[in-house]
């Protein structure tokens, strides 16, 4: 796709973000025996809907998936970490593919790397997450999550300076170009990394197919 349709539909998609919360989908249930079990992590002020789009798709091709927000104005990302574990214990959910969708990545990371996430997850995606922090986190500096997403915060030295437990099981997505969090700061070393074509932070993980294809064929990858 042409980088200035992409460009444009970032822009509708930022646009929209506000109105989306508006947007009645409808539920469905899991599949009763799937094939994988996917568990997205968002942070972020509110769920967004869209997503619910990428759930049907994944459970259509027979998949258990499940989404869960933890508001970024609501604690430390350590704490929605721990929060993160409570759910996964209260879903009773294990050998599952883990997906961080952006500052979700941290929580998600985080709960791996502190909270014997890795007993219970099979494959760790993060999908544009700012794992090496991102300057544009300056916006929402006047929360303390929003502080812990700047390059030189606590969590993202930290992230930087501990051992990366079980590398070969992470993936790291970004998109080749990304104005929120550019594509050098999503990516850890010694951990598998992918660069999709598509433009544009919200188009990465909102409106790319192939984004999701590539979940599926990670999930499915013994």
């Amino acid at each position: 796709m042409k980088i200035g349709i992409q460009l444009l539909k970032e822009l509708i998609l930022i646009i929209l973000y506000p109105f989306a919360q508006a947007i009645p989908l409808p539920k469905e249930e899991n599949p009763y025996n799937p094939k994988k079990t996917i568990l997205f992590v968002e942070r972020w002020f509110n769920p967004n809907p869209f997503h619910k789009v990428w759930l049907h798709f994944l459970r259509k091709k027979g998949y258990a998936v499940y989404i869960v927000n933890f508001p970024i104005f609501k604690g430390t990302f350590e704490e929605s970490a721990e929060k993160l574990k409570t759910f996964v214990d209260e879903k009773k959910l294990t050998h599952f593919t883990l997906v961080g969708i952006s500052a979700g990545g941290i929580t998600s990371y985080l709960y791996l790397q502190h909270y014997n996430g890795w007993e219970k997850v099979d494959k760790f995606i993060s999908l544009g997450a700012p794992l090496k922090g991102t300057p544009i986190a300056i916006f929402i500096s006047f929360i303390k999550s929003g502080r812990e997403l700047l390059p030189s915060s606590n969590v993202v030295q930290e992230i930087k300076n501990e051992e990366i437990k079980n590398p070969k099981n992470i993936y790291c997505i970004s998109a080749r170009f990304d104005e929120m969090v550019p594509h050098k700061r999503s990516h850890l070393h010694s951990t598998n990394q992918i660069t999709l074509k598509s433009v544009g932070h919200n188009n990465f993980h909102l409106d790319t197919k192939k984004t999701y294809e590539e979940i599926i064929k990670i999930a499915e990858n013994n």
